[in-house]
This record gives C-alpha cells, sequence and structure tokens, in this order.
C-alpha cells in the first residue's frame, strides 16, 4: 500500500519484484502524479527525453 490521494486509495504493483508503477511511467503509458508523489519522476523524465508514450506527441497532461 502507497497510501491515499484522498479519494482513492494508491498501491505499487509487483510482478516477479518488478514494480508495474514505474514500468508504466517508464514505457510513456502513465505519468508520474507529481501534486501527490515524486516518485516516479526520474521514469518520466527519461521517457520524455526519449520521446516515448505521449512525449513523442503533443499532448494535455490530464490534471
Amino acid at each position: 500500500m502507497d497510501g491515499n490521494d484522498r479519494r482513492r486509495l494508491l498501491a505499487i504493483c509487483y510482478v516477479n519484484g518488478k514494480g508495474l508503477n514505474a514500468l508504466m511511467v517508464r514505457e510513456g503509458w502513465a505519468l508520474a502524479d507529481r501534486r501527490f508523489s515524486e516518485k516516479y519522476i526520474a521514469e518520466e523524465n527519461a521517457t520524455e527525453q526519449a520521446n516515448k508514450g505521449p512525449w513523442g506527441m503533443e499532448f494535455m497532461p490530464p490534471w
């Protein structure tokens, strides 16, 4: 369990010891929500530099 954001439960999911949350951000399938945590910012920055996922196009973050 990783806490909550006042509306929903937040969790970190693992498969074979590897964090799926980090994988999703690293592959461009999710964004690091900096409003609630500083986790995954490094992964998001690397993804942005590589122009992967939404970073390869023009987009507006959902928040």
